[in-house]
């Protein structure tokens, strides 16, 4: 979701999410990233933030905490 409120869910928009956050030549920072595995399932929760330059040249700033269930596959993928 580049926006809030406005998810993308085709290859074309979020081929076009992605180059916006790299035109903006980003530097990111990853914090505090816990990992709580059980069995093949593992809960991620992290916090990032971002700072680049938009297209007005103008600072652009944001930062995000996230959470992420993930499964190993059967091929260890």
């Amino acid at each position: 979701m580049a926006e809030p409120g406005k998810p993308v869910t085709d290859t074309t928009g979020i081929r076009e999410v992605i180059i916006g956050f790299l035109d903006m030549k980003p530097q990111t920072t990853i914090e505090g990233s816990i990992v709580v595995k059980c069995g093949d399932t593992a809960l991620m929760h992290y916090h990032w933030a971002l700072k680049g330059t938009g297209p007005d040249g103008g600072l652009v700033e944001m930062d995000m905490r996230g959470t992420e269930i993930v499964r190993k596959r059967a091929g260890g993928s």
